[in-house]
């Protein structure tokens, strides 16, 4: 007996669930939101954020055909719109300019969990899903203080490193994010072109916090 393909609403549901955990696991985004950046309601801006990346692909959902070449456009176009999305939110909302090409990585993540959802295809967004159930509760500010993202060779700094010198292990246990479960999603809407990135004497992008 063969197996009854998934409805569209459960593809979408679980697309839009898949954004709400990958935003909760872009660590500049976690970084931000565990340091007031956006403002005491960066928690809520987070699930906001969700919404207003999803919103990209509604069109999508009922007018791009499953032929192999048209979704590899339709693709291409999602892709940079979703990595502009997150730029332009990310220092309109957040105070924050993301240059160390992760919210390119991201963007790329979203528009593949995209194309496997609507063809039902959930394997993606299930391993997301372990991925961000154990990422649950887990703090990445001490690690960007310390100068490194968890797990990655990038440096991040903010303008507020320079000013807490050795204070900064003291806060490496505050503000833990809340990630006891994916948000919900609403409207909003931005769009940027990708900033250039900055590069140190040693190498390194950084992240920086927008001067006003």
């Amino acid at each position: 007996m063969a197996t009854q393909a998934p409805s569209r609403q459960t593809c979408q549901d679980t697309f839009e669930s898949a954004v709400a955990m990958s935003l909760q696991l872009w660590q500049p985004l976690s970084f931000a939101v565990e340091s007031n950046l956006g403002g005491g309601d960066g928690a809520d801006k987070r699930d906001w954020f969700a919404g207003a990346v999803a919103e990209l692909f509604e069109d999508a959902w009922a007018n791009a055909p499953l032929s192999s070449s048209t979704t590899s456009t339709v693709s291409e176009d999602l892709l940079m719109d979703t990595e502009a999305r997150l730029l332009q939110i990310m220092d309109d909302e957040f105070d924050t300019v993301v240059d160390d090409g992760s919210a390119y990585d991201v963007a790329n993540d979203i528009v593949a969990l995209w194309t496997q959802c609507r063809r039902g295809q959930f394997a993606g967004a299930d391993a997301l899903r372990q991925k961000w159930e154990v990422s649950r509760g887990k703090s990445v500010r001490g690690a960007f203080q310390a100068g490194k993202a968890p797990d990655d060779d990038t440096a991040w700094q903010t303008d507020d490193d320079e000013d807490d010198g050795d204070d900064s292990e003291s806060d490496d246990e505050d503000d833990d994010v809340n990630m006891d479960e994916a948000p919900a999603l609403v409207d909003g809407q931005a769009t940027r072109s990708k900033p250039e990135p900055e590069v140190d004497e040693d190498g390194f992008t950084t992240v920086t916090r927008k001067k006003r």
